[in-house]
C-alpha cells in the first residue's frame, strides 16, 4: 500500500473519530435524535404537540370545568431543532416576562421563542379558584397584538412577527414587565 493511501486512510479514521467523539459529547450534554426524546414521558404521554421549523412544543392540555371544548394549556416545553438534533429549551433560558393590566392586576405570565421568521408567544393566564369551578378572568381565544387580532391556540399560543409593542385583551390593554431587567 502506498504512503499516500496510508495517510488518507489515518485521516478518514482520525475525522470519523473526532465526529463521533463529537456526538458522544452532545449526547452527553442532553441533545438527541427525536424531539420527544428529549422530554418527560408525561408530556409524551399527555401533550398536544405543535411542530415548527425551528421548535417542537409541547402542552399540558386541561380541559375548564371538565368540559373538553373550552380547554386550555396550562403548562408547556420547548424543544428546539439543530439540523437532526434536538434539545430541550432549559428553565431560565427562555425569554418570559409578567403581563400586568392596566388597572394593575396580574394577568398571567409570556414566554417567547425568537425564532428566524417569527416569534413564539405562550400565555399562561393567572387563575383564581374557588370549589368546582375556575376563573381566569384574561384568558381569551383572540387578543390584539400590536393593533392585529390573533387568534390563539388552546387559549395560550400565538406567533408574531415582529416584538409585541402592544397588547389588548378583552378590551384591556395589558402590558409586559420585563422581570428579568428589574431584578
Amino acid at each position: 500500500m502506498s504512503k499516500k493511501k496510508k495517510i488518507t486512510r489515518r485521516i478518514i479514521c482520525g475525522v470519523i473519530i473526532a465526529l463521533l467523539a463529537v456526538l458522544l459529547v452532545l449526547l452527553c450534554l442532553g441533545f438527541r435524535f427525536t424531539s420527544k426524546a428529549t422530554i418527560e414521558e408525561y408530556y409524551r404521554d399527555n401533550s398536544v404537540h405543535i411542530s415548527t421549523d425551528e421548535y417542537d412544543f409541547y402542552l399540558i392540555n386541561l380541559p375548564d370545568n371538565f368540559n373538553e371544548e373550552d380547554g386550555y394549556a396550562a403548562g408547556h416545553l420547548a424543544v428546539k431543532k439543530y439540523g437532526f438534533l434536538y434539545h430541550m429549551v432549559e428553565d431560565g433560558t427562555t425569554d418570559y416576562n409578567s403581563l400586568v393590566a392596566e388597572n394593575g392586576e396580574s394577568v398571567g405570565v409570556i414566554y417567547s421563542y425568537k425564532g428566524k421568521n417569527e416569534i413564539y408567544h405562550f400565555i399562561h393566564w393567572f387563575t383564581s379558584a374557588t370549589v368546582g369551578v375556575t376563573n381566569v378572568k384574561y384568558r381569551s381565544e383572540k387578543i390584539t397584538v400590536n393593533g392585529q387580532e390573533v387568534d390563539m391556540y388552546l387559549r395560550c399560543y400565538f406567533t408574531t412577527s415582529e416584538p409585541i409593542e402592544t397588547m389588548v385583551v378583552k378590551d384591556t390593554n395589558v402590558f409586559i414587565v420585563n422581570e428579568q431587567q428589574s431584578k
